[in-house]
């Protein structure tokens, strides 16, 4: 624990058991309520979030009592991992991502081939509620992320409504639209919400030159987390 000052510590509190316990619980109790409020949450949300009362974490900052280390470390190790969370890119964080898992849900992209029938990507968009699917070449062999090149278009609402009856004859190919904007996964928020002003969804590209993600509009609202409290509502 970097944080702790044990030099700040006189050697008389090190030689005894009870004024050196209350100096480093001093020290823990005030780092735990900076790194709170370094994440922006309120006691009141930090009690729903780790299922502690808010009552019992005012008295962990407050070094008031004896609370179990346990929990003392359990907060601390919480609070870093929403600190670590905010550092990520705001598109890795609210991306629906190619592979993987999200919040311990897993997740990942659904795409259809250009090759497939057309009637089957709607079914499949009207089973799982998609309103647009990536399009991938038929090249693409589904082991791992795809390069941008095997991204060949989108299948969209719009599309379908478009091709009219012809959907229960065609190819996916047939009745896409063009490939989305690629953006890299380091864009800020400010420019995605003005990308997002023209169109649905983007693809999102990492670090390795490969697509790693899709954002639509719904995550990107999502991700702007508007509160709502309804103590103010008459």
């Amino acid at each position: 624990m970097s944080f702790l000052n044990l030099k700040g510590i006189e050697t008389s509190q090190l030689s005894n058991k009870e004024t050196c316990v209350s100096a480093v619980r001093q020290q823990l109790t005030k780092h735990l309520k900076e790194m709170r409020k370094k994440v922006d949450l309120k006691q009141t949300e930090l009690s729903k979030e780790i299922g502690m009362s808010q009552p019992y974490i005012a008295r962990l900052e407050s070094g008031k009592g004896d609370p179990g280390l346990s929990n003392v470390i359990w907060v601390i190790c919480y609070l870093e991992k929403k600190r670590r969370e905010m550092q990520e890119p705001f598109c890795k964080k609210h991306m629906i991502p190619w592979e993987g898992a999200k919040d311990g849900i897993t997740e990942r992209v659904a795409y259809v081939k250009e090759n497939e029938p057309a009637a089957d990507a709607v079914q499949r968009m009207l089973n799982e509620g998609f309103s647009q699917l990536p399009v991938l070449s038929v090249k693409y062999l589904g082991e791992s992320e795809p390069y941008p090149n095997e991204i060949v278009g989108m299948i969209t609402e719009q599309s379908i409504l478009r091709s009219g009856e012809e959907v229960n004859i065609a190819k996916v190919a047939e009745m896409m639209e063009g490939v989305p904007d690629i953006i890299s996964i380091h864009e800020e928020q400010k420019d995605l919400m003005r990308r997002f002003e023209r169109q649905q969804a983007v693809l999102v590209k990492g670090d390795s030159g490969k697509i790693v993600g899709f954002m639509t509009r719904v995550d990107l609202i999502t991700g702007l987390g508007v509160r709502s409290d309804s103590s103010s509502m008459s």
